[in-house]
């Protein structure tokens, strides 16, 4: 589900409520805090602190970095 929504669809921060089950598109909703898993998933290697992708210069702030650049 995360490769059709992300990769193919090109949703990487709002995940519909509902999805097309043919498709993968669209039909109602975006939800943005349904992603949050994917940072807490992040943390993991890092020794399971789940502030470690928060803190200044971390991870989420260095992707939404990235993402504003473009």
């Amino acid at each position: 589900m995360l490769e059709e929504d992300i990769c193919k669809q090109r949703r990487p921060w709002g995940t519909p409520n509902i999805i097309n089950c043919n498709s993968g598109r669209r039909v109602f909703g975006t939800d943005y805090y349904q992603k949050v898993l994917l940072w807490t998933m992040a943390a993991a290697p890092a020794g399971g602190d789940l502030s470690l992708p928060c803190r200044e210069d971390g991870l989420t702030e260095r992707i939404m970095k990235g993402v504003s650049a473009e």
